[in-house]
């Protein structure tokens, strides 16, 4: 099957959109999280759905994520077969931004070698010291002009790395909390001073602030640093745990203190 490539990448749209933007992790492959997820997602006002390639070694993920990629590979999560989840999950939310998250040991040149079949995709978030220099994102490229490379700074800001943020596109994820990804009972007031840094550098894209952020007050307080968004992602994986409800609330409650920053 071929999936119509959009001119005009989803991201873009969202950034003329102007709101808050929510961003949620889903671990495809995870029972834990199975496609009617998605539905959840969609209509709880997600605006990018955060899609994990299962790495056996993801460096930067704590438990929680590490576990549900585990959960993934031992139901038979393949890259192959990712991408046919992916095709069914754009089928399911045909208007949401999907950003595919994983590490540059991974190899994606299957984009690169059939990108009018990966036109559900609208960027890619590649952990790694040299993941700017993947062959996904050469300039000549033949997904070039219809997929973002998504920009990642650590809580260190590497100077590398604001460097390879001003290249990059759709938004900059800045990292909230030191450490590996989880959940965190306390907000880093530095956020603020960080997310200033980074526009004061020239960034002009969205700022969404990732990796910690747990709850509605961590939210809040990321609105109030200054940040244009949040991504979600342990949290997101624990409510999944509880349940379809569970999930579905604290979406929403995310969305709503989110949309109270307007």
């Amino acid at each position: 099957m071929r999936v119509k490539v959009r001119a005009v990448n989803r991201l873009d749209e969202l950034v003329r959109n102007g709101r808050p933007i929510l961003v949620c992790y889903m671990q495809l492959g995870d029972p834990a999280m199975p496609h009617d997820l998605v539905d959840i997602y969609k209509e709880s006002g997600v605006d990018v759905i955060e899609v994990g390639f299962p790495c056996a070694a993801p460096h930067l993920d704590g438990p929680i994520v590490t576990k549900a990629m585990s959960r993934a590979l031992k139901a038979g999560m393949t890259i192959g077969r990712m991408w046919c989840e992916l095709k069914t999950l754009r089928q399911r939310c045909p208007d949401t931004a999907i950003v595919v998250m994983s590490y540059e040991t991974l190899d994606l040149e299957d984009i690169c070698n059939r990108p009018d079949e990966y036109g559900e995709i609208d960027g890619v978030l590649l952990i790694g010291a040299d993941s700017a220099r993947s062959p996904l994102f050469a300039e000549s490229g033949p997904v070039a002009s219809r997929l973002h490379r998504i920009g990642f700074v650590s809580h260190e800001m590497r100077p590398e790395e604001l460097e390879g943020a001003a290249r990059s596109g759709g938004y900059v994820m800045l990292q909230a909390a030191p450490g590996k990804t989880g959940l965190r009972k306390y907000f880093d007031p530095t956020n603020a001073e960080k997310v200033a840094r980074l526009r004061a550098s020239g960034i002009g894209q969205p700022i969404l602030l990732g990796i910690g952020i747990s709850n509605s007050d961590h939210v809040r307080k990321a609105m109030v640093s200054g940040a244009d968004g949040v991504v979600m992602g342990s949290a997101c994986i624990v409510h999944a745990e509880r349940g379809s409800e569970s999930l579905q609330r604290f979406i929403a409650e995310v969305r709503s203190t989110l949309d109270e920053t307007r």
